[in-house]
């Protein structure tokens, strides 16, 4: 994301028959100027054939501002909902937001990271209804699993 031709902030897409967002971010002082509100619809443009996933934590109801930890109403507010799919990715519990909160199993979830972890997909990607817990293992960053 740029404005006036200086970086304003960073999309990071996974693209495994999924438009799956893995990294979103504006800079502080280039907030609430409505990039991010430009971004997420530019983002379903780019791919209108594909379902725009998103993973955000979950909202942080004991933090001094409500809201906190899922972008404080941002993306229901640009029309991405939950789809009731608590999952935990690396024992990181995240909600899976999607446009309008259209379904989306769990099996299609953990796809998105089969072609990237392999068979280690199953241990790194759990429904937060059955999930091993913050002692998951993790991909390290040489590779190797903890």
């Amino acid at each position: 994301l740029r404005t006036g031709g200086a970086f304003a902030g960073l999309m990071i897409v996974t693209l495994p028959g999924y438009a799956l967002l893995n990294y979103f971010a504006v800079e502080p002082d280039c907030r609430s100027m409505g990039l991010g509100s430009r971004a997420l619809p530019a983002l379903q443009q780019r791919y209108p054939n594909r379902q725009v996933v998103l993973e955000v934590e979950p909202p942080d109801h004991t933090a001094p501002t409500p809201g906190s930890g899922n972008g404080g109403g941002f993306y229901a507010k640009n029309g991405f909902l939950p789809c009731n799919l608590p999952v935990r990715l690396c024992g990181v519990a995240l909600d899976v937001l999607t446009p309008g909160g259209q379904a989306l199993d769990f099996a299609a979830y953990q796809g998105f990271y089969r072609p990237i972890f392999g068979r280690l997909a199953a241990l790194l990607c759990k429904s937060a209804n059955n999930a091993a817990g913050p002692n998951s293992p993790c991909i390290l960053a040489g590779g190797g699993v903890e």
